[in-house]
């Protein structure tokens, strides 16, 4: 976290992310904060369905990386098509 917690001269107070001073900010499932003035959460908005599909996600990374680095899979499965479109039927594109 940034230890800043004033801002340089000559720019703009901004409240930053302190979640032992803001009771908001400690019930984040996710902190991943901005390294620079104002500390924010940037990604405040992740809920637990999200933190479970990414933890999901990343666990599957993790077994796919040591079977390739065991000999176990090649490099090739890393580019092989995924099934999110079939996994989830409905989603939002931006």
């Amino acid at each position: 976290m940034s230890k800043q917690k004033h801002p340089p001269k000559g720019v703009k107070p901004f409240p930053i992310w302190d979640p032992n001073e803001n009771y908001r900010d400690s019930t984040h499932l996710m902190p991943i904060i901005t390294p620079c003035y104002p500390s924010m959460n940037s990604s405040y908005n992740v809920g637990e369905p999200q933190l479970r599909r990414l933890r999901d996600e990343l666990n599957r990374a993790s077994q796919l990386s040591d079977s390739i680095l065991s000999g176990r899979k090649t490099w090739d499965v890393l580019f092989e098509g995924n099934n999110f479109f079939r996994q989830h039927a409905n989603y939002l594109q931006i």
